[in-house]
């Protein structure tokens, strides 16, 4: 069922964001977890770029993005 939502959702919109929701609140329901994100890698700016959030802190939120250091730690 949350995969055929998930499914609906991809064909039914070309909106990046409201996809990515979907599929995050989709993986959280189905991992049964209460919080979560997807950031997504912006190679021009060597950054990752918050898309889809779910119980999150309002400090993690507000960050938005997060630039990516050596080692695969972010600031």
């Amino acid at each position: 069922r949350d995969l055929l939502e998930v499914a609906r959702t991809v064909v039914s919109s070309l909106e990046l964001d409201q996809v990515l929701q979907v599929i995050l609140t989709s993986a959280l329901r189905f991992a049964d977890m209460p919080a979560g994100s997807i950031a997504l890698y912006d190679t021009a700016q060597g950054e990752l770029t918050l898309h889809a959030h779910q119980g999150l802190s309002p400090e993690f939120v507000n960050t938005e993005r997060w630039e990516i250091l050596p080692g695969g730690v972010t600031d």
